[in-house]
């Protein structure tokens, strides 16, 4: 008797997860190190963070100086686009804020905390809303990413 097979629903789901999935791993990748030009390309794990924001051409140079200055800007007006506190939290949790570069990431999250009212602790923001903004900021960016795309 012969089986039939199941369709794959891997099929089904197609790339876009996988697209959205990898926008929001690249945007968490840049809490450790920061998003300012200058950190994207001082940590070769942020490399593929620029190729992601803004995919290498034949005339780039190997580490892509101009590459990473536009991806800061990508993410920059993402976070404008996002506004608010959570703007205030995102320039904060990623090092663009003024004072921020080369701070702790526990002081980042507590200067995050501190944005709320009533403030909380690091480890509560950390826990109950970090991974949410960081959502949030990584959908913006996308949106911006596929603008210029179709452009």
């Amino acid at each position: 008797m012969a089986y039939l097979r199941k369709p794959r629903l891997a099929t089904v789901r197609g790339p876009r997860r996988l697209e959205t999935a990898s926008f929001e791993e690249a945007v968490r990748s840049l809490v450790r190190s920061g998003a300012r030009a200058g950190q994207l390309l001082a940590d070769e794990d942020l490399l593929p963070v620029v190729d992601l924001l803004v995919p290498p051409s034949d005339e780039d140079t190997l580490r892509g100086g101009q590459r990473a200055i536009r991806a800061q800007e990508i993410i920059t007006q993402a976070i404008e686009g996002v506004g608010g506190e959570y703007a205030e939290i995102m320039r904060i949790l990623l090092q663009i804020a003024p004072g921020t570069p080369g701070t702790s990431i526990r002081d980042r999250r507590t200067a995050c905390g501190q944005v709320f009212s009533p403030p909380i602790t690091h480890k509560t923001f950390e826990r109950n809303h970090e991974k949410k903004i960081l959502r949030l900021l990584a959908v913006e960016i996308l949106a911006i990413v596929k603008e210029d795309a179709a452009a």
